[in-house]
C-alpha cells in the first residue's frame, strides 16, 4: 500500500512540474500586459481604434487525379492509330475574373512523335473544353476557356501518343502541366 501511495505521489510531482514548465505566466499588472496606466482625464479618450489587415482572394487550384500514366505506339501505323489514355482532374477557381486551363510539357517529343491533349470543361460550369485534339509542346496551350466559379469540379480529359513511319525506337519521360491563367 506505501508502494502504491508513493507512485501516486510521484506522478503527482511530475504533473505539477511538467504544467508549471508549459504553463505562460499570465502578466500581473496593467503595465505589464501592455496597457497605458497613464490614462488621466487630459491624455484619455472615449475610443480607442485596432488596425485590421484583411484581404478577400480568389482560390485558384488544379490537380490532376493521376501521378503517373504509361503509354505506347508503334512506328509505321498512321497518325490516326495512337495511344490514347484518359485523365481526371479537379479544379477550384473562385472571384469574378474569367480563367483558362492552358497545358505544355516540360520537352518536346522527338521528331516524327508527338502527344496531343484533349480536356472536356470541368462537370457543372458554363466553360468550354477543347473541341479538338491539341498537341503539346514547350509552350503553353488553351485546353479550357471561359472558366469562373468552379468550386472543386471534377473534370475529365485525354492523352494520345502517336508515332509517324518515321519514327525512331525511344522511350522517355514528359511531365505535364496544367495551369489556370487569366483569360
Amino acid at each position: 500500500m506505501k508502494r502504491v501511495f508513493l507512485l501516486l505521489a510521484i506522478v503527482a510531482m511530475v504533473v505539477f512540474v511538467a504544467s508549471a514548465v508549459f504553463a505562460e505566466e499570465a502578466p500581473m499588472t496593467l503595465e505589464e500586459a501592455g496597457f497605458n496606466v497613464n490614462c488621466d482625464p487630459v491624455m484619455c479618450t472615449p475610443f480607442d481604434t485596432l488596425k485590421i489587415n484583411w484581404k478577400v482572394i480568389p482560390i485558384n487550384c488544379l490537380q490532376i487525379k493521376q501521378e503517373e500514366i504509361c503509354m505506347q505506339t508503334y512506328i509505321g501505323c498512321t497518325y490516326g492509330w495512337c495511344d490514347e489514355e484518359c485523365i481526371w482532374y479537379s479544379v477550384m477557381a473562385t472571384g469574378t475574373d474569367v480563367r483558362k486551363i492552358v497545358g505544355k510539357i516540360n520537352a518536346n517529343m522527338p521528331d516524327h512523335v508527338s502527344l496531343w491533349a484533349k480536356l472536356n470543361a470541368p462537370y457543372g460550369t458554363s466553360a468550354v473544353g477543347t473541341p479538338h485534339w491539341t498537341i503539346l509542346s514547350t509552350e503553353y496551350v488553351d485546353l479550357v476557356t471561359g472558366l469562373s466559379k468552379a468550386c472543386g469540379n471534377w473534370g475529365k480529359g485525354g492523352l494520345k501518343l502517336c508515332a509517324g513511319p518515321d519514327a525512331e525506337k525511344a522511350a522517355g519521360t514528359r511531365i505535364l502541366t496544367l495551369l489556370i491563367q487569366d483569360a
